[in-house]
């Protein structure tokens, strides 16, 4: 969203003795400083707090930031300033995302066609038109499903032509799900639609608590079906001798679900191997770049588990951080590289080390966007006498024998 507006003088804009104030705020909120930026106007509010300009500011800074209160918090605001600024696309457009975060789906199309009508650019209004429909199916199958204890995350990774085609992809698919088809349970996320399925994994207290206490993103949220899988090969590598591997733990989120879950740090005589590069150089092309990837990431790993001596996170390309630093036995192996050499590397030098009726899972097997590495692992495996179980999640499963 910008957050510039054209001028235009009203009876309640802020006095010359503001500007340099205001000024200072809207720096600051350029920059995306939004703590500075939010203090400055509640200063400014109080000496002006009919003033549409610093309103619109406000509001939008709050939405931005996204603190615990801020979307509710900036409704109202947004709403006075549109009072006056209503000939103003980039305030209709603020105040269409707050209606939207708010739940007023109906009114965010309003504001969104007004925006429209005012010139507001054609993709940005098209992109919110997406993010208005996406939130009013996400919205409308939760309270549809809620008695039944379903789970709807509706991230989907699919290539639409063209951003109308995926709005209608969403329509289409609350149009369908709102209605009475069935009181059972019901899951949507991770490129998944299952229905009709008792989704046991919903009822594990724990799994869930430390699942939403781990993960942020919508990307994140909707992946606890494959998280499930992973907690279950962990479980029964608790019956098998070795340590626990993960190749590509990137933030650390689903092994650290597993420790919370399975009380992995009172496991002393085990160890957590999580390896990874963590961050990507502009010359990096064997290893798939992820939002995340940064110089900071491995010490935020590290923090996730600060509390464990027994998680050794390894920093490094994988197979070659692999030789000094991986265990003789192990007893549950987890492997999303998305990457081809990268994964074979990574079978040559443990699947021999996986412990007889040890779970590997392969994150990537199933997804088409990694064909690839489906191609190449599973004739790998057969040549060692193992077959592959592609799940719905888009995991393969191996029992080791």
């Amino acid at each position: 969203m910008a957050i510039s507006f054209k001028k235009k003088h009203t009876p309640n804009s802020p006095s010359t003795s503001l500007q340099d104030m205001l000024a200072i705020a809207v720096k600051h909120h350029q920059a995306e400083n939004f703590d500075e930026a939010i203090t400055i106007y509640l200063k400014l509010l109080a000496h002006a707090p009919d003033s549409p300009e610093i309103n619109y500011l406000y509001g939008h800074a709050l939405i931005a930031r996204k603190n615990d209160g801020d979307i509710e918090s900036s409704l109202p605001y947004l709403e006075t300033a549109a009072q006056t600024l209503n000939n103003q696309s980039p305030v209709m457009l603020a105040l269409a995302e707050s209606l939207m975060l708010n739940k007023k789906f109906h009114l965010a199309n309003e504001a969104l066609s007004k925006a429209e009508a005012l010139g507001a650019s054609a993709e940005t209004c098209e992109k919110c038109r997406k993010y208005i429909t996406q939130a009013t199916m996400e919205h409308t199958i939760q309270e549809r499903y809620l008695s039944s204890g379903s789970y709807v995350a509706p991230e989907f990774y699919l290539d639409f032509p063209d951003t109308l085609s995926e709005t209608c992809f969403y329509q289409t698919l609350e149009e369908s799900l709102s209605q009475p088809i069935t009181d059972h349970r019901i899951f949507i996320g991770d490129n998944l639609i299952a229905l009709s399925r008792t989704l046991s994994f919903l009822d594990d207290a724990k799994l869930v608590e430390s699942f939403q206490k781990h993960t942020e993103t919508a990307a994140e949220k909707a992946t606890l079906w494959r998280v499930a899988v992973l907690l279950w090969g962990a479980r029964q590598g608790l019956n098998l001798p070795g340590d626990f591997v993960e190749c590509g733990c990137y933030r650390g989120i689903s092994a650290r679900i597993i420790c919370d879950v399975l009380n992995f740090k009172q496991q002393e005589q085990r160890q957590y191997y999580l390896y990874d590069l963590f961050e990507h150089s502009d010359q990096e092309t064997t290893h798939h770049a992820m939002p995340a990837h940064s110089s900071t990431l491995v010490n935020e790993v590290r923090q996730r588990f600060a509390d464990m001596k027994n998680a050794q996170i390894i920093q490094g390309r994988v197979p070659d951080s692999l030789h000094d630093n991986m265990p003789e036995k192990i007893a549950f192996l987890h492997i999303d590289l998305n990457n081809v050499a990268a994964e074979l590397g990574a079978l040559e030098l443990l699947f021999e080390r996986l412990s007889p009726g040890g779970i590997m899972i392969l994150d990537d097997y199933g997804w088409q966007p990694y064909m690839q590495q489906r191609l190449q692992e599973e004739p790998w495996l057969l040549a060692r006498g193992h077959y592959v179980l592609e799940l719905p999640t888009g995991q393969g499963m191996v029992i080791k024998h």
